[in-house]
């Protein structure tokens, strides 16, 4: 619906601010014009534990003198709130219908103030929007959006609005940054692949929304503009949508305006392509891409001589950007989901780009609000879905997902020095740490995803590592973090019993998988061996040994990745750690065996959920995922010698430390630091 109220200002306003929270998304007007540049406002939570909302400064939106008419009118969206189906859609599911909490709060140049707040004085109004899901598409009748219906006093039109029972989440400002258009792409080429069909071509793959700019003689009012969309082309060379979502799509009903402007408001997408019908190019409509994400500040950039380096970190930092929303999405299309694994495993990465602070502590509330009773943190917070165990316990209890709720805030602490946030949270991770404990069998954990999507022909279950390697490894890293933890709040007994918990573990782990003679863990896979030795699992006699094993295996396989979503962070880090950013610079120069510059000379623009996404001829799985983007880690911490996150440094401290490799000539990249840019 459309929400709309008229009032007077007795008096000139000297301040005026307003605050709405509108249940599942919304879009606000003042006296006609737009209060901000938001889009999908106010942001994605369990809307059982916590609900948002934004604060404006709307002084500017009200004329000056006594007796003046005013109008709000607010547009309502599902969004994520409301998940009603009807064409594509991942799961249905619903925190109710739309709904509406806004007030304005007037202070006038005497000093008084007055109050303006949603109750049954509002009117409401059938929506222009005939039907949104946030992973269905969009249906907008523009007939419904002119001067002359949103003015009109029709009884027919408007009617009282309703009071409703409210969400049952906690009212809690927004404290992310919004979303916003971004970035803006034009058509790289245009073309008509069937009679009035015409395909467009942005040139990236990206994540939000087209926008069409329509000229007409005002007389084909009720006709239907339709946008379909996809992120890679058929055989046949037209959209492919089995990945993302079937009959996604964005329909426009003209209204009898000459001109008119359309983008959806409370859905988007993944995608390069648009095949459009109803109206033809260059005559009657152009369009254009906006390319949605957080209003975030950059916080840094890479550069060097070595052209595929530059557009691997360029194919990362798209899909960086393409799922950083209210959460980190999986993917921009199918799922929108916040599976939690990639907030730590590419945390580092993330964070030499983009500003994510408040992100970072927004996520954290997430996974506090979607915390089980027995201290389970779900794979996917805010946990809006559920039955996904019935094909693998793992999707709900992975303790490489759910140790984010440790690991996450342990690197904006060593990124951005928030200690807040490690006192706000830390009960949460203690007891998300004993419930890890008390799954153990002689302090080993066995259950779990393990290192997901790794290479091989079980795609995508962990099947170069074992998953009590992976699992425990982790459970490993969550002690020895929440004793550096205890250790900062000045919380010495609990550091201890941590310490002591990490000998136990340590002891068996070694028993159960080390082959002293060969310096293996369990099969001696990349995973298995990076991960012993970055978390520190490895006896010190036994460190060259495992280190040797780690290289042999890379370089006997011809520099090729085997290691997965988890597994392969890990490796970078070893592989830096341990004198070998030569053995990644042979790896990241390869083109012809499944990795990035695989990725890269096979046509991606955005980095791939698998390692051998765009293979030729079976091309396959989301081609806009984030998780794989750990080698920037490598770009600015081992070329770039700029080592933030991982290293043994304390926040205060930095060190630049450039390791030259063959083949370059020169690397340029900074970054942002609470102390200055670097």
């Amino acid at each position: 619906h459309l929400y709309r109220k008229k009032f007077g200002c007795k008096k000139a306003v000297k301040l005026a601010k307003l605050y709405v929270c509108g249940m599942g998304a919304f879009e606000c007007w003042i006296n006609g014009e737009r209060v901000s540049d938001h889009v999908m406002e106010p942001g994605w939570t369990d809307f059982r534990r916590t609900c948002f909302y934004t604060a404006y400064d709307v002084s500017e939106y009200f004329a000056e003198g006594e007796n003046t008419e005013n109008i709000i009118l607010v547009k309502l969206g599902d969004c994520m709130f409301n998940v009603p189906g009807g064409r594509y859609v991942y799961f249905q599911r619903s925190y109710g219908k739309a709904k509406l909490l806004c007030q304005l709060e007037l202070v006038y140049e005497d000093g008084s103030r007055e109050y303006v707040v949603t109750d049954e004085s509002w009117k409401r109004a059938k929506s222009p929007i005939e039907f949104c899901c946030i992973y269905g598409g969009e249906d907008f009748d523009g007939k419904r959006w002119t001067r002359e219906y949103l003015t009109s006093e029709a009884s027919e039109i408007w009617e009282a609005a309703v009071c409703v029972e409210p969400p049952l989440g906690e009212l809690k400002p927004a404290p992310m940054e919004p979303l916003r258009v971004k970035e803006i792409y034009q058509p790289v080429s245009v073309r008509e692949v069937e009679t009035g069909v015409w395909q467009y071509d942005l040139g990236k793959n990206f994540s939000g929304w087209a926008r069409i700019f329509l000229k007409t003689n005002g007389s084909r009012a009720g006709q239907k503009v339709v946008l379909k969309t996809a992120e890679k082309l058929d055989e046949n060379g037209r959209i492919d949508q089995s990945v993302t979502g079937k009959d996604y799509a964005w329909t426009y009903v003209l209204n009898d305006k000459k001109e008119q402007e359309f983008a959806p408001d409370f859905t988007y997408t993944g995608f390069r392509y648009v095949e459009m019908t109803g109206a033809v190019p260059g005559k009657e409509i152009s369009l254009q891409g906006e390319f949605i994400y957080p209003d975030v500040d950059q916080a840094g950039d890479f550069c060097c001589s070595n052209t595929l380096f530059n557009q691997i970190h360029k194919i990362i930092l798209q899909a960086i950007k393409s799922n950083t929303k209210s959460y980190f999405t999986d993917c921009p299309h199918r799922e929108k989901l916040g599976w939690l694994e990639q907030t730590h495993l590419i945390g580092p990465s993330i964070m030499y780009n983009l500003d994510v602070h408040n992100l970072y502590t927004k996520i954290e509330g997430d996974m506090a609000d979607s915390q089980r009773e027995n201290g389970l943190i779900p794979d996917i917070c805010p946990e809006y879905v559920t039955g996904f165990d019935k094909w693998h316990k793992g999707f709900l209890d992975s303790p490489e997902w759910g140790s984010a709720c440790v690991l996450a805030p342990w690197y904006a602490y060593k990124r951005y020095g928030d200690l807040a946030l490690l006192e706000k949270y830390f009960p949460v991770m203690k007891k998300y740490v004993e419930y890890l404990s008390s799954k153990t069998h002689h302090e080993v954990l066995h259950h779990g995803l393990g290192d997901w999507l790794d290479i091989g022909p079980c795609t995508p279950h962990s099947q170069n590592t074992p998953v009590p390697v992976v699992a425990t490894c982790i459970y490993y890293y969550d002690l020895q973090i929440m004793a550096k933890i205890a250790q900062l709040l000045g919380k010495k007994e609990v550091a201890e019993a941590y310490q002591k918990k990490m000998k136990l573990v340590f002891e068996e782990y070694n028993l159960q998988f080390l082959d002293d003679q060969t310096g293996r863990y369990a099969n001696g896979s990349q995973a298995a061996q990076a991960m012993s030795l970055i978390v520190g699992l490895v006896p010190e006699e036994y460190q060259d040994k495992v280190v040797s094993q780690l290289k042999d295996d890379v370089v006997k396989r011809g520099y090729a990745i085997t290691a997965g979503d988890v597994g392969h962070p890990f490796l970078i880090a070893a592989l830096m750690k341990y004198g070998m950013s030569d053995v990644l610079n042979e790896m990241t120069n390869i083109t012809d065996k499944p990795g990035y510059g695989y990725q890269v000379v096979n046509g991606a623009t955005t980095l791939t959920e698998e390692w051998d996404g765009p293979e030729p001829g079976n091309s396959h799985g989301s081609h806009n995922h984030l998780m794989l983007g750990s080698i920037e880690e490598w770009f600015y911490g081992s070329l770039g010698g700029m080592e933030l996150v991982r290293d043994g440094l304390s926040f205060e401290e930095i060190r630049i430390q450039p390791h030259p490799e063959k083949g370059l000539n020169w690397v340029s990249a900074w970054t942002l630091h609470p102390y200055g840019k670097i």
